[in-house]
């Protein structure tokens, strides 16, 4: 599999297969919630929103895309953000040992998905993980990742990665409904 870093200007189809996959990816955050059927996840907002997250003009988001080797296809994604903004309001410390740098990197978002044309798409997050984590500028300060509570396969999956947990928040999610959000933090190789 090949990981590069996403182009905007790779054509709409290409572009479309991105969206398409913010939007699957949004389904799978928490078990037994679906989104994609909500309006504000219909493809021409979540394109518009995407558009700006994914490829913000200031350099202040790097995508990573996984490619299928032979066919292209978007296997997966991770969008980190150069410095993650201020802690919401009533974030709680779980970890008060441990002293976050001020606006750290962070994961914002990671998606991956089985090829279609079999396979079991194992190995893309890990893949994309080495990729953002061979980023000296991140991996050197540390880098923080949001998970929500039910979904322990991404916390197991981060907590592989050497991440732990330092800090839960209350979260508002889809129509107004509330869940639970842990944050994780890798700690940095100069910290």
């Amino acid at each position: 599999m090949t990981v590069s870093t996403a182009l905007h200007g790779r054509g709409p189809l290409w572009y479309r297969g991105l969206c398409a996959r913010g939007v699957e990816s949004h389904d799978t955050t928490l078990p037994g919630r679906t989104f994609s059927t909500l309006p504000r996840y219909a493809p021409s907002n979540v394109e518009s929103v995407l558009t700006k997250r994914l490829f913000a003009e200031d350099g202040s988001v790097t995508t990573f895309v996984a490619l299928h080797p032979d066919t292209k296809e978007l296997l997966g994604y991770v969008e980190v953000k150069e410095h993650a903004g201020p802690f919401p309001e009533g974030y709680q410390s779980t970890a008060p040992e441990v002293q976050l740098p001020e606006s750290p990197p962070e994961i914002h978002h990671l998606f991956t998905k089985v090829p279609r044309d079999g396979g079991n798409g194992k190995g893309v997050g890990s893949t994309l993980i080495q990729r953002v984590l061979a980023e000296e500028r991140w991996a050197s300060v540390g880098i923080l990742v949001g998970c929500f509570e039910r979904n322990r396969r991404a916390q197991a999956f981060y907590q592989k990665w050497g991440w732990r947990q330092v800090g839960k928040v209350e979260v508002e999610v889809g129509e107004g409904d509330k869940e639970i959000a842990h944050l994780l933090w890798l700690k940095g190789t100069h910290t």
